[in-house]
């Protein structure tokens, strides 16, 4: 997907803009309200590539790329986690959740570059992930617990 960008000209612009249905990802925010030359470029380019209808997206589509997102930023914490539990204590444990993690981000990021042959499964590819996150949370949190690491990194919230 590409991101929607828009040039806040003025309040009026703003509010209109606000004011109208979230039907489409594309329409009125891609350049039509943003008046004139939102590229900036020299020629007036549109941002989104020579006059080229844009996907509409749904709004549950545009959840699910935000659920996509918490997702892809708890692997990257779980990640920093484990590595910092490894530098305190190193054991065979810690180096293959650290190991299955990622595998995980990158898998993970080979299906956000490939995202539109996964549209019709992505709502269970989303629990998976979220299950994943969920267990390595309980193995790293029973880890640390386990070997007095609570305390060392920062307690439960850390």
């Amino acid at each position: 997907m590409k991101p929607i960008i828009v040039d806040w000209e003025d309040e009026e612009t703003k509010e209109t803009l606000l004011e109208q249905e979230p039907e489409a990802g594309g329409g009125a925010a891609g350049g039509e309200a943003g008046g004139g030359d939102v590229g900036g470029g020299a020629g007036g380019e549109d941002i989104f590539g020579g006059g080229e209808s844009e996907p509409e997206y749904s709004l549950t589509d545009i959840g699910r790329v935000y659920i996509l997102k918490k997702i892809y930023e708890s692997l990257r914490q779980l990640l920093d986690y484990a590595i910092a539990i490894q530098n305190v204590k190193t054991s065979p444990e810690i180096s293959k959740i650290i190991a299955d993690i990622v595998q995980a981000r990158d898998l993970f990021i080979l299906l956000s570059s490939n995202i539109d042959k996964y549209l019709d499964r992505l709502d269970s590819i989303i629990n998976e992930y979220r299950k994943f996150i969920k267990d390595v949370t309980t193995k790293l949190y029973k880890y640390a617990e386990e070997n007095n690491l609570l305390s060392q990194s920062g307690g439960k919230n850390a």
